[in-house]
């Protein structure tokens, strides 16, 4: 009788430190590469993008093309990467897009002093002629000069009042990079992109009107340790009158 009991709790040990090893949820995809990337075949490809960073030291969970996160370990000063979901259009010209748009749900970290995040939107024109960034939720706060220099303040365009719209000090005549900062930060919401871009052409500040790529994702610079940042629901659609994508 004893050495059966013995085997029983034996057998409860081992149970319980293989319980311990199994992940706690089971992702479709999960990968620590430094590029990883992942796609159901839609048109959209989440990017793990740790450029900054050669050693291991983020990890892409997804669940879907709409539910993901990225847990990430980065030290130290400058962007490591862009973890982010991105699609295509092809160089689509803007007057001929019909409809482009998201929703997006995040989850951040607390913030604290020495952490250092930015979820934004990114879209590109021909040859990256352009880039208009949208931030959504970042800390620390305002960049307090870093992006260059403030061309508007308090304008409403896409759905939303920015407080600051910045020019980079990268741009050049080849190359225009903006910074919108919103009024008001937020973890969800719907953003007209179609209407963005329409109203940047209409002040004349784009090089190209045509639609290379189009990302929404965190650009991390710190993390104080390992941090998941999340993206509990993305949905973005572009259109034309011929056709297009949407997840």
């Amino acid at each position: 009788m004893k050495i059966k009991h013995l085997d029983v709790g034996i057998l409860s040990l081992l149970t319980a430190l293989v319980s311990l090893a199994t992940p706690a949820h089971a992702y479709v995809y999960s990968s620590e590469a430094q590029y990883a990337t992942w796609s159901n075949g839609s048109g959209f490809t989440i990017r793990n993008n740790v450029w900054g960073n050669s050693n291991p030291s983020q990890w892409m969970n997804v669940n879907n093309i709409n539910s993901y996160n990225f847990y990430s370990n980065q030290t130290g000063g400058g962007v490591k990467s862009f973890a982010s979901e991105t699609c295509n259009p092809g160089e689509v010209s803007l007057s001929s897009m019909t409809q482009m748009d998201a929703y997006f749900s995040i989850a951040v970290p607390n913030d604290a002093s020495g952490l250092w995040y930015a979820y934004m939107y990114i879209i590109q024109t021909q040859s990256d002629k352009d880039e208009i960034m949208l931030f959504e939720r970042f800390y620390p706060g305002a960049p307090n000069g870093a992006f260059g220099t403030v061309i508007y303040s308090n304008v409403t365009f896409g759905g939303s009042t920015w407080a600051q719209i910045w020019r980079s000090p990268d741009s050049s005549s080849s190359h225009h990079a903006y910074f919108c900062l919103r009024s008001g930060q937020r973890t969800s919401g719907y953003d007209n992109l179609l209407d963005v871009m329409n109203w940047f052409k209409s002040k004349g500040l784009l090089n190209s009107s045509n639609i290379e790529g189009i990302s929404f994702g965190v650009e991390i610079t710190s993390t104080l340790g390992w941090q998941t940042f999340y993206v509990n629901a993305y949905t973005a659609t572009w259109k034309t009158a011929s056709g297009g994508q949407h997840i």
